[in-house]
């Protein structure tokens, strides 16, 4: 996941602001194929809990944090 989830946020805080339903769609996908994988999870398992078992930071709170360091 420490090597996806750069290129992933790369210039995050330019198109956050603009994304829509259908790319954060395509984010939430990744995360959720890292989340499972990572704790080897069902797939019926929620978004948020395969975060939370797995360690990983929400998507919209990593991609928002980024937009207001930067």
């Amino acid at each position: 996941m420490s090597a996806v989830q750069p290129m992933a946020d790369y210039a995050s805080p330019i198109w956050y602001p603009l994304v829509t339903q259908e790319m954060m769609q395509l984010l939430w996908q990744s995360q959720r194929i890292a989340a499972q994988a990572v704790i080897r999870g069902f797939r019926t398992v929620a978004l948020s809990i395969a975060e939370v078992e797995a360690g990983l930071v929400p998507l919209e709170q990593r991609l928002h944090r980024q937009a207001i360091a930067f």
